[in-house]
């Protein structure tokens, strides 16, 4: 390599070597500024779970559970159903509950109903096992859900991850961030209402 050749490469490695660490700081004052305004929003609710805020989430406990909240104004749900829209967002508030023991995964989620995918948005089950399937239906979860979740979107509402151990319950809380002390009452009941149905026909 000639020494013109190196002269004119050395010039953008030091752009990029300095550049580098102010991208990365940016990056950092960003997630900072996030999780003050997320703490910020989510606070007044930290009363009904004897909860603090930690990274931008409210962690807690509820009827002995350990609860962890957070929110997430513009999530993506794919396709609205509408043709003409490719995609979706929502302002979805989650409610998991971590270190639960379950034998499967297994979830609920609103899908579009109609001929040509114009009807209303109905609540159905996702999963492998058949059987825990028709354990969860019996137990009437579908109606438990459908009494307090938003059929806006199609959007996967109730998630039970077995690797991880963990419960999560998303709603879409539009146009607010996070719901009323009164509306997050309502969220909690469920939770844990599902957490026992959980324990109860998805031992592991």
């Amino acid at each position: 390599m000639s020494a013109s050749s190196s002269d004119s490469i050395m010039p953008g490695v030091l752009i990029v070597l300095v550049m580098l660490p102010v991208l990365y700081g940016i990056g950092r004052a960003g997630t900072a500024l996030g999780n003050v305004w997320s703490g910020y929003l989510l606070a007044p609710l930290a009363p009904a779970i004897g909860g603090h805020v930690e990274r931008g989430r409210l962690v807690g406990t509820y009827e002995g559970l350990p609860v962890q909240v957070s929110f997430d104004p513009r999530r993506s749900v794919g396709s609205s159903g509408n043709a003409s829209s490719t995609s979706s967002r929502m302002n979805a508030f989650s409610i998991s509950i971590p270190e639960l023991p379950g034998a499967a995964d297994w979830r609920l989620q609103f899908h579009v109903t109609g001929t040509f995918g114009q009807g209303g948005r109905e609540l159905g089950f996702g999963m492998a096992d058949e059987s825990l399937r028709r354990r969860l239906d019996e137990a009437g979860v579908i109606a438990d859900v459908g009494a307090v979740s938003s059929p806006t979107l199609s959007y996967v509402t109730v998630q039970y991850e077995m690797r991880s151990r963990t419960l999560t319950y998303t709603d879409d809380v539009s146009p607010s961030r996070v719901p009323n002390l009164a509306r997050f009452a309502v969220h909690l009941a469920l939770v844990a209402r599902l957490a026992a149905l959980n324990a109860r026909v998805n031992a592991a």
